[in-house]
């Protein structure tokens, strides 16, 4: 009768030691989406981003019910070209200056989230922070088809800057393990810039669909 409950006893323990591990085991999710990267509303004077869009990808760990873990990838570009034409009474041709401005960003986040109400049925509400660190390429270039004195002349320069990241985000269950995602965060550059603080402000707001998988 002892050994019995006892037998009883240990498969009770490992039924629920069990139970426990499905319970929390890692829960993976994978997303992707629209990106919006913006430093205008801080803007004091001239900056490198008035309104930029591009892809953005997410991957991230479910620590528990409260709290995962997510890093990412989200990528912006600008070009812009500008034609003057200069009016010379001896040249019979007038002469033509181009002004070339390209910007390349790359953005990575490693954030916490946490979750308010994990339990939520459909909808749920997020807390983001972590770090963000941004590359930034900058290619210049002018050039001058005057035949009294033609130029040309090109600037590159490439930046890697790191920041504090906040903000928060929502998340609407579609189905099991689909969610349609949206969050909208702000980053204090912590590190150089060329920029005043009230310019080291800069934004970004992502509207997305992430597909979680792995064991809850």
């Amino acid at each position: 009768m002892f050994s019995r409950t006892l037998v009883t006893a240990g498969l009770l323990v490992g039924l629920l030691s069990l139970t426990s591990h499905a319970q929390t085991a890692p829960r993976f999710y994978v997303g992707a989406g629209a990106n919006l990267f913006t430093n205008v509303p801080s803007l004091s004077r001239g900056g490198p981003a008035p309104g930029l869009y591009g892809p953005a990808l997410t991957a991230g760990l479910q620590l528990n019910s409260h709290l995962a873990l997510q890093t990412g990838v989200a990528y912006f570009w600008q070009h812009t070209s500008r034609y003057e034409s200069i009016y010379d009474p001896k040249l019979v041709v007038p002469a033509v200056q181009r002004y070339d401005y390209r910007a390349k960003f790359l953005s990575i986040p490693v954030l916490l989230r946490y979750t308010f109400a994990p339990d939520a049925e459909r909808f749920h509400v997020d807390a983001l922070a972590g770090v963000t660190l941004t590359r930034a390429n900058y290619r210049n270039s002018a050039s001058s088809t005057s035949v009294a004195s033609p130029y040309s002349y090109e600037f590159d320069d490439s930046i890697i800057r790191a920041s504090v990241t906040l903000g928060p985000a929502a998340r609407y269950t579609l189905a099991p393990n689909v969610e349609l995602t949206s969050n909208a965060l702000v980053s204090a550059i912590v590190s150089d810039s060329y920029y005043r603080f009230s310019d080291h402000l800069f934004f970004n707001v992502l509207v997305g669909a992430q597909y979680s998988f792995g064991r809850r």
